[in-house]
């Protein structure tokens, strides 16, 4: 009887002892575990992504260009399209031009035709200066030029010392682009008349270069010209001629 009762005894006090809770381990740590121990660097072996955090902007901020106010200037048109506009150009023909210069001719013709120049020479600068203005071609010029001419007008004695450079200028024009071209002995009377005047020194400043140039030329063309090679070259002296 004694030993049954002391086996029950026993079995109730190890049915009754609390088990011992084991020690948390690495893989049961809290979640806010992180929060607990702050600041704790890296070990070693652990990588640490840099991809995540961009690096830190040290340049100056970029500056945003201002656009310029639109205006009204249109900009050139670029040198290429300019040369394609050139090229698509129309150019006058031969036979444009050569129709052109006979419409020119033609009408020149007919201002001539209905141009009435006077018969009757002039006596005075005035008088000559007058109807020198009406006549508006070379060609009628040329015509009262050489009525004086024909008339034997005292070409010094009309003009005395009445005649402005102008004026001169303008003659020696008309003979240099007209008269000599039809009637060369007529032009030279004229050049070696006008030399005459009153002032011609000083007169003969004031011709023109294109028309020393034009007359230079044409004298040019008498040098061999046995009994108009000196006249010529007497003009030239005195107008002093390049």
């Amino acid at each position: 009887t004694t030993t049954t009762t002391t086996t029950t005894v026993s079995t109730t006090k190890s049915a009754t002892t609390p088990t011992p809770t084991p020690a948390p381990t690495s893989a049961t740590k809290p979640a806010n575990a992180s929060t607990i121990a702050p600041n704790v660097p890296p070990k070693s072996n652990e990588k640490v992504d840099k991809t995540l955090s961009p690096a830190p902007n040290t340049s100056s901020p970029a500056v945003t260009p201002t656009t310029a106010p639109a205006s009204n200037v249109v900009p050139p048109e670029p040198v290429i399209s300019q040369l394609a506009k050139k090229e698509s150009e129309p150019t006058p023909t031969p036979a444009a031009s050569t129709w052109v210069s006979d419409i020119t001719s033609q009408a020149v013709e007919h201002l001539n035709a209905t141009i009435k120049v006077p018969t009757t020479p002039p006596t005075s600068a005035y008088e000559f200066n007058r109807v020198w203005t009406i006549l508006p071609t070379n060609s009628a010029r040329s015509q009262y030029l050489l009525l004086m001419h024909e008339k034997s007008v005292n070409i010094p004695q009309v003009f005395k010392s009445s005649l402005q450079p102008e004026l001169f200028d303008a003659i020696v024009d008309t003979l240099i682009e007209e008269l000599i071209k039809t009637n060369p002995h007529a032009a030279l009377n004229w050049f070696v008349s006008l030399s005459s005047i009153p002032r011609f020194d000083v007169i003969v400043r004031f011709m023109s270069a294109d028309n020393k140039q034009k007359m230079a030329a044409s004298l040019s063309n008498f040098k061999d010209h046995s009994a108009l090679s000196q006249i010529t070259l007497s003009i030239a002296n005195k107008y002093r001629l390049p």
